[in-house]
Protein backbone atom coordinates (compact mmCIF):
# COMPACT_ATOMS: atom_id res chain seq x y z
CA UNK A 1 0.00 0.00 0.00
CA UNK A 2 2.85 2.49 0.95
CA UNK A 3 5.21 0.63 -1.40
CA UNK A 4 9.04 0.20 0.44
CA UNK A 5 8.93 3.93 2.16
CA UNK A 6 8.97 3.57 6.11
CA UNK A 7 5.87 5.87 6.93
CA UNK A 8 6.88 7.49 10.32
CA UNK A 9 3.04 8.44 10.47
CA UNK A 10 2.55 4.68 10.11
CA UNK A 11 5.08 3.82 13.20
CA UNK A 12 3.63 6.48 15.54
CA UNK A 13 -0.05 5.32 14.92
CA UNK A 14 1.20 1.52 15.67
CA UNK A 15 2.96 2.61 18.86
CA UNK A 16 0.14 4.72 20.04
CA UNK A 17 -2.71 1.90 19.60
CA UNK A 18 0.15 -0.23 21.06
CA UNK A 19 0.44 1.48 24.04
CA UNK A 20 -3.36 2.53 24.89
CA UNK A 21 -3.60 -1.11 26.74
CA UNK A 22 -0.80 -0.34 28.72
CA UNK A 23 -2.03 3.00 30.41
CA UNK A 24 -3.94 2.20 33.60
CA UNK A 25 -0.45 -0.53 34.23
CA UNK A 26 2.47 1.77 33.26
CA UNK A 27 1.10 5.75 33.09
CA UNK A 28 4.19 7.14 33.31
CA UNK A 29 5.66 5.05 30.36
CA UNK A 30 2.75 5.37 27.85
CA UNK A 31 3.02 9.18 28.38
CA UNK A 32 6.34 9.20 27.84
CA UNK A 33 6.35 7.02 24.78
CA UNK A 34 2.70 8.78 23.88
CA UNK A 35 4.65 12.23 24.22
CA UNK A 36 8.17 12.49 23.93
CA UNK A 37 8.71 9.68 20.68
CA UNK A 38 10.40 11.54 17.62
CA UNK A 39 10.33 8.81 15.03
CA UNK A 40 12.34 6.36 16.50
CA UNK A 41 14.24 8.23 19.49
CA UNK A 42 12.33 8.71 22.88
CA UNK A 43 14.08 12.32 24.70
CA UNK A 44 12.58 13.00 27.72
CA UNK A 45 14.17 13.25 31.25
CA UNK A 46 13.08 12.44 35.00
CA UNK A 47 13.39 13.92 38.24
CA UNK A 48 15.96 11.42 40.14
CA UNK A 49 17.75 7.68 39.33
CA UNK A 50 14.80 6.05 40.77
CA UNK A 51 11.94 7.65 38.34
CA UNK A 52 14.19 7.69 35.11
CA UNK A 53 15.14 4.08 35.74
CA UNK A 54 11.28 2.98 36.52
CA UNK A 55 10.33 4.68 33.23
CA UNK A 56 12.82 3.29 30.96
CA UNK A 57 12.46 0.08 32.47
CA UNK A 58 8.17 0.09 32.14
CA UNK A 59 8.71 1.49 28.59
CA UNK A 60 11.28 -1.49 27.59
CA UNK A 61 8.70 -3.49 28.96
CA UNK A 62 5.97 -2.14 26.86
CA UNK A 63 8.00 -1.99 23.89
CA UNK A 64 8.85 -5.40 24.13
CA UNK A 65 5.98 -6.64 23.81
CA UNK A 66 5.05 -4.87 20.22
CA UNK A 67 8.28 -6.93 19.49
CA UNK A 68 10.11 -3.23 18.99
CA UNK A 69 13.34 -2.77 21.00
CA UNK A 70 14.29 0.28 23.04
CA UNK A 71 18.11 0.71 22.50
CA UNK A 72 20.86 3.04 23.03
CA UNK A 73 20.03 4.66 26.21
CA UNK A 74 21.45 7.65 27.42
CA UNK A 75 21.96 10.37 30.20
CA UNK A 76 24.00 12.67 31.42
CA UNK A 77 24.19 10.94 34.57
CA UNK A 78 26.81 8.21 34.56
CA UNK A 79 25.74 6.24 37.81
CA UNK A 80 21.71 6.13 35.51
CA UNK A 81 23.99 4.62 32.79
CA UNK A 82 25.80 1.64 34.86
CA UNK A 83 22.18 1.03 36.56
CA UNK A 84 21.07 0.38 32.93
CA UNK A 85 23.65 -1.52 32.12
CA UNK A 86 23.26 -4.10 35.29
CA UNK A 87 19.78 -4.16 34.49
CA UNK A 88 20.29 -5.12 30.65
CA UNK A 89 19.16 -2.24 28.80
CA UNK A 90 21.48 -1.62 25.56
CA UNK A 91 22.95 1.42 26.36
CA UNK A 92 24.60 4.22 23.77
CA UNK A 93 27.82 3.20 23.35
CA UNK A 94 30.47 5.40 25.27
CA UNK A 95 30.53 9.03 24.70
CA UNK A 96 32.53 10.07 21.99
CA UNK A 97 34.90 12.86 22.35
CA UNK A 98 34.48 16.10 19.64
CA UNK A 99 37.83 18.00 18.23
CA UNK A 100 38.48 20.11 21.97
CA UNK A 101 37.98 16.89 23.70
CA UNK A 102 34.96 17.21 25.13
CA UNK A 103 33.01 14.45 25.71
CA UNK A 104 29.89 14.79 23.14
CA UNK A 105 27.16 12.44 21.87
CA UNK A 106 23.99 13.94 19.65
CA UNK A 107 20.19 14.69 20.35
CA UNK A 108 18.59 14.76 16.84
CA UNK A 109 21.43 15.72 15.14
CA UNK A 110 22.09 18.63 17.79
CA UNK A 111 25.63 18.11 19.39
CA UNK A 112 24.82 16.91 23.91
CA UNK A 113 27.61 17.89 26.07
CA UNK A 114 26.83 14.79 28.61
CA UNK A 115 29.48 15.94 31.38
CA UNK A 116 28.37 19.39 31.85
CA UNK A 117 24.59 18.87 30.02
CA UNK A 118 24.49 21.31 27.88
CA UNK A 119 23.67 21.73 23.52
CA UNK A 120 25.70 22.96 21.11
CA UNK A 121 24.08 25.06 17.98
CA UNK A 122 26.55 26.06 15.21
CA UNK A 123 25.13 29.77 14.63
CA UNK A 124 28.01 30.19 12.47
CA UNK A 125 25.33 30.68 9.12
CA UNK A 126 23.18 32.88 10.97
CA UNK A 127 23.73 36.73 9.01
CA UNK A 128 24.52 39.42 11.63
CA UNK A 129 22.06 41.97 12.49
CA UNK A 130 22.63 45.41 11.26
CA UNK A 131 19.68 46.91 13.61
CA UNK A 132 17.85 45.92 16.48
CA UNK A 133 14.91 46.53 13.69
CA UNK A 134 15.41 43.59 11.74
CA UNK A 135 12.35 42.10 13.48
CA UNK A 136 11.90 39.63 10.75
CA UNK A 137 15.02 38.67 10.28
CA UNK A 138 15.41 37.94 13.95
CA UNK A 139 12.00 36.00 13.83
CA UNK A 140 12.87 34.11 10.70
CA UNK A 141 16.38 32.75 12.78
CA UNK A 142 14.40 32.07 15.69
CA UNK A 143 11.70 30.25 14.64
CA UNK A 144 14.31 27.98 12.92
CA UNK A 145 16.31 26.96 15.61
CA UNK A 146 12.62 26.52 17.73
CA UNK A 147 11.52 24.26 15.46
CA UNK A 148 14.42 22.32 15.77
CA UNK A 149 14.37 22.58 19.71
CA UNK A 150 10.61 21.83 20.12
CA UNK A 151 11.14 18.49 20.76
CA UNK A 152 12.79 19.28 24.00
CA UNK A 153 9.62 21.11 25.17
CA UNK A 154 11.87 23.89 26.65
CA UNK A 155 9.18 26.61 25.94
CA UNK A 156 5.65 26.27 25.23
CA UNK A 157 5.42 30.12 24.35
CA UNK A 158 3.77 30.46 20.94
CA UNK A 159 5.59 31.99 17.67
CA UNK A 160 3.28 35.17 18.06
CA UNK A 161 4.58 35.66 21.63
CA UNK A 162 8.26 35.50 20.24
CA UNK A 163 7.63 38.27 18.00
CA UNK A 164 5.94 40.36 20.83
CA UNK A 165 9.47 39.99 23.17
CA UNK A 166 11.70 41.27 20.04
CA UNK A 167 9.21 44.11 19.72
Amino acid sequence: MFGVNVSPFLLSATIKHHIEKYREQYPAATELLDTCLYVDDVISGADDISQALKISKDADTIMKDASMKLRKWNSNDQALMKTWEYEGLETHPRHSENDSGVQSSKVLGIPWNVIHDYFTIDVKGLPELDTLSQKELCYNQLVKYTIQLDFYRLTQLSSNAYYKNFG
